[in-house]
């Protein structure tokens, strides 16, 4: 009912947020104890409670609009007593053999935000661990992140073309300097290097897919959530378009008299 709602424009983006698991690193060197991590959030809770409805919750790593996207992918569902029988069955057997978990955000300040306190929260109450929260400067956690010394972060990643090359295979690929969770699967790298030079694109979506089931199922990431943009827009802007992917957005805008 507001009268900017008719200038209001929402448009999904090609971006997902995520929180990122170093997989050569205790205790996410246990497959099951990375799938645990993925069980004890519910993501659905968070987007309506916490981000008040303005992001959709994600079950995989390609978000909807890019090419090879695939509904029926088989995610990690919110299952706490799942969650808990993942670490009973992981190498350390109970959260206390666990040992010290810190998940590290780029930011400053005195405390983390709502969302991070929500997911920290989730991870104690459904599975009994307490996660640190670490803040660490901007550049110092890019740099971190890149160097690829971080035990758990939370990151964002958005198209640089509509492509999945550019989500699956710069990310997970054994030798991309982009596989910031130093994930490792030979039969991936199999499908991400197959999909590079298949000509067909049925086929080449399908090589993704896999791929993306995958590394999915061994979850270097906790999908957290697609992002959704909102823009309000004056009836005097002309040529204003939203793109879902990184290009500028102000190219071909004009200002009617």
């Amino acid at each position: 009912n507001n009268l900017l709602n008719r200038e209001l424009s929402v448009t999904d983006s090609m971006s997902i947020l995520y929180i990122g698991m170093n997989t050569q690193v205790p205790p996410f060197d246990d497959m099951k104890v990375r799938q645990a991590f993925n069980r004890a959030v519910d993501k659905d809770l968070l987007a309506d409670v916490v981000l008040q409805k303005t992001s959709r919750s994600a079950e995989g790593i390609l978000p909807p609009k890019m090419p090879g996207y695939n509904p029926n992918l088989i995610g990690l569902d919110f299952d706490p007593e799942k969650a808990r029988q993942l670490i009973a069955e992981s190498r350390y057997g109970n959260v206390d053999k666990l040992p010290d978990i810190t998940i590290s955000l780029s930011g400053s300040g005195a405390s983390a935000d709502s969302l991070t306190t929500a997911i920290v929260g989730m991870w104690e109450k459904n599975l009994g661990v307490k996660v640190q929260v670490e803040l660490v400067e901007s550049s110092t956690f890019q740099s971190q992140v890149n160097d690829r010394k971080l035990q758990m972060f939370r990151l964002g990643w958005a198209a640089d073309y509509i492509d999945p090359q550019d989500f699956l295979d710069i990310l997970f690929h054994t030798n991309s300097a982009n596989n910031h969770t130093k994930y490792s699967n030979p039969t991936v790298d199999g499908l991400l290097e197959a999909a590079r030079v298949e000509e067909n694109h049925d086929e080449r979506m399908k090589l993704y897919q896999q791929a993306e089931q995958l590394i999915v199922t061994e979850a270097p990431w906790v999908p957290l959530f697609y992002n959704t943009e909102y823009w309000l827009t004056q009836p005097y802007v002309k040529g204003m378009t939203y793109p879902p992917t990184v290009i500028p957005k102000l190219k071909y805008v004009s200002i009617e008299r």
